[in-house]
């Protein structure tokens, strides 16, 4: 039942946001185009939030790891 939901979830998510963003769930779904018909311009997204994605959470990781404060 629990993929049946996730499925759907998708499936919705897709329908309302691919016709007005043109994006994909699958990164490879619009970089393969991209680089395919040498078309760059919105490609930038995909390797810039997944770095910063990284940074910041390292940052954050190592912010909570290494305050002097006892966990509860």
């Amino acid at each position: 039942m629990s993929c049946l939901s996730t499925w759907r979830d998708m499936d919705m998510d897709m329908d309302a946001r691919s016709p007005i963003t043109g994006a994909s769930l699958n990164p490879a779904r619009s970089l393969g185009p991209a680089i395919a018909h040498n078309h760059y311009r919105k490609v930038w997204i995909f390797l810039v939030a997944p770095t910063l994605g990284a940074i910041s959470g390292a940052w954050i990781y190592n912010l909570i790891r290494f305050t002097d404060k006892p966990v509860p």
